[in-house]
């Protein structure tokens, strides 16, 4: 096959998919915020690409951000010690060093959903958290505690 009109884009990627030697099934399970979820999709050589796109789908939160943008943070097992999956390269080689369970699925337990170019909540600084209250306050100290929704008409102004 020849392609001679391609029209895709970053919103609108080419997709070609090899078969793998496997008709394995991988099992995400997925979090983003706060949200939690799970994605199943084929093992093929666009595995990464499918799994992007079915997350901007489940997220409403990601419904503006590019797909090329998505990338996650897989924590094995129960310890801090993370691993960055950015590509499809990084991808397979962390569905091939999980073990095929009784129903033919690589579980990937779990993969935290990342955006390029945005910082994780837990990473911000207490002066960052203070901008977007017009500097409401300048440490954990002086901040007062209020209702939630005191916050919103500072931030909202």
């Amino acid at each position: 096959m020849i392609l001679t009109n391609d029209s895709s884009t970053s919103k609108d990627p080419l997709v070609i998919c090899y078969c793998c030697w496997s008709r394995a099934v991988i099992k995400v399970n997925l979090r983003f915020y706060l949200n939690k979820d799970e994605c199943k999709i084929p093992h093929s050589s666009s595995s990464f690409t499918l799994l992007r796109q079915a997350i901007k789908e489940k997220f409403e939160k990601l419904e503006k951000t590019e797909i090329t943008d998505l990338y996650f943070e897989y924590f094995h097992g129960n310890s801090k010690k993370r691993e960055i999956v950015e590509n499809e390269f990084h991808f397979n080689m962390l569905v091939n060093n999980i073990q095929l369970n009784n129903k033919q699925e690589h579980t990937i337990n779990y993969l935290k959903v990342q955006v390029k170019g945005k910082k994780a909540y837990g990473n911000w600084k207490i002066k960052e958290v203070a901008k977007i209250y017009n500097d409401a306050f300048t440490s954990v100290e002086t901040l007062q505690i209020q209702n939630r929704y005191s916050f919103r008409s500072v931030s909202s102004a």
